[in-house]
């Protein structure tokens, strides 16, 4: 029901950004049509095709989960590559940080966005199979969905909560979230932990590292900081 792909270190931003020593994943998913569905772009190479080619599907929706650049440095091109593959992305998009950058730019993702979801009401396209809670930081400035998918017991992340050297998971921008805003943090912390999932995969493919087995616990211990007034 899920499968991976990791590239390796050192991708080189525009500018104004500095150069990011950051492995990416994407997390690639079969819906219950049998369509396939996408969790954070990385960059198309032939192996990458071959590897969605293998197994089987067409690929209908690629999803942003952050609107971190490096999560949307790659979007562009594979949607050259599935031109017929909707485009899921953060409201904020346009005005973030990062992905304004690359947004403003690009004419393909600005025309091809599809929509922005609705943790409350995903896309009816995606057949009930995902669950999501999304938050804001920097009024604005940056925005994340966290993902689950429950056939596989998957919880998907990107920025939020990052995979440590020693396969533990550690609070990013999700803390920050908790400086601006505790109870809604705390809230959405719950409405995740609520969730069935045992691994996290993180967009991140940091140290090499894979998905977190014990995930559920990680997170409730790289959260520990919310229980403390």
């Amino acid at each position: 029901l899920a499968w991976t792909f990791t590239q390796g270190l050192g991708w080189t931003l525009p500018e104004p950004l500095p150069s990011l020593d950051a492995g990416l994943r994407m997390t690639v998913l079969r819906l219950p049509d049998g369509s396939l569905w996408a969790h954070s772009s990385v960059a198309p190479t032939g192996e990458v095709l071959a590897g969605i080619e293998r197994i089987g599907g067409e690929l209908r929706h690629l999803v942003m989960g952050n609107t971190a650049v490096e999560h949307c440095y790659f979007a562009e091109a594979m949607l050259e590559a599935y031109p017929d593959a909707q485009f899921w992305v953060p409201s904020e998009m346009a005005t973030a940080f990062g992905s304004s950058i690359l947004y403003e730019k690009s004419p393909v993702l600005q025309q091809r966005v599809t929509g922005y979801p609705d943790p409350a009401a995903l896309p009816a396209a995606w057949g009930g199979a995902l669950r999501a809670a999304k938050y804001s930081v920097g009024g604005g400035l940056a925005s994340e969905y966290f993902l689950c998918h429950e056939a596989s017991r998957i919880l998907m992340v990107s920025d939020g909560i990052v995979t440590g050297f020693e396969q533990e998971l550690s609070a990013l921008t999700l803390k920050t979230y908790h400086q601006e805003a505790p109870q809604d943090a705390r809230q959405f912390l719950d409405t995740v932990l609520g969730w069935d999932f045992d691994l996290v995969i993180g967009a991140h493919s940091a140290n090499g590292l894979g998905p977190i087995v014990d995930g559920k616990a990680g997170l409730r211990a790289a959260c520990a900081f919310m229980d403390t007034p």
